[in-house]
């Protein structure tokens, strides 16, 4: 799971020691009613966990995001770059 501010967006990874590309776009990252990231502007904090709880403005309740822990060895990341393409 990856997280952006209020929204997170989930990644499934093959769990190998090969390298591998995620792409994500704005629209990826959801909040707890659904909603999508518009932009990366503004954007504050970048999360990575294997879960996390969203808890919805409109009725208060908490929906769990992601598995419940990390599968397997502790996941190490090498190369973490931000592009942003237009």
């Amino acid at each position: 799971m990856l997280g952006v501010d209020k929204y997170v967006a989930e990644v499934a990874l093959t769990g190998c020691a090969d390298w591998q590309t995620i792409t994500l776009s704005p629209g990826d990252f959801r909040d707890a009613e659904g909603k999508a990231l518009e932009s990366w502007q503004g954007a504050k904090e970048l999360r990575f966990a294997p879960n996390e709880y969203l808890t919805s403005k409109s009725d208060n309740k908490r929906r769990l995001v992601g598995s419940d822990k990390w599968q397997g060895a502790p996941p190490q990341f090498r190369i973490i770059q931000w592009s942003l393409t237009r």
